[in-house]
């Protein structure tokens, strides 16, 4: 009985989630470690999917805001244009190489 407790809501997580995703018209949606992440029509988003969600924890990073997206391993970092906001800078993590590579190429893209 527990499991299907936590099933079902893990299942309406989900639904919520690419709701939300959808109303802000995002592409390349990926899902690693609990966190889906999202190039979206105006910026990046970043969901934190804990068993209780909360959008406005949400990670985000308008387009205007990022200098680059740069691959390290399977990470995207989001560079800010400002130097002394460094340590506020986006890093995205992946489970692989090409879904890395994708998301990086998806964000620069838009960056032109």
């Amino acid at each position: 009985m527990i499991f299907g407790a936590i099933y079902w809501h893990d299942s309406s997580n989900e639904a919520k989630i690419f709701e939300y995703l959808e109303q802000h018209k995002c592409k390349n949606i990926s899902l690693y470690r609990a966190e889906y992440k999202a190039v979206c029509q105006d910026k990046i988003i970043v969901i934190k999917d804990f068993f209780f969600l909360d959008f406005e924890s949400n990670d985000e990073m308008l387009y205007k805001d990022i200098a680059s997206a740069e691959q390290v391993g399977n990470a995207v970092i989001l560079h800010n244009y400002e130097a002394e906001l460094k340590e506020a800078e986006l890093k995205v993590y992946f489970d692989n190489v090409t879904h890395t590579k994708e998301f990086a190429q998806s964000v620069n893209k838009r960056l032109k």
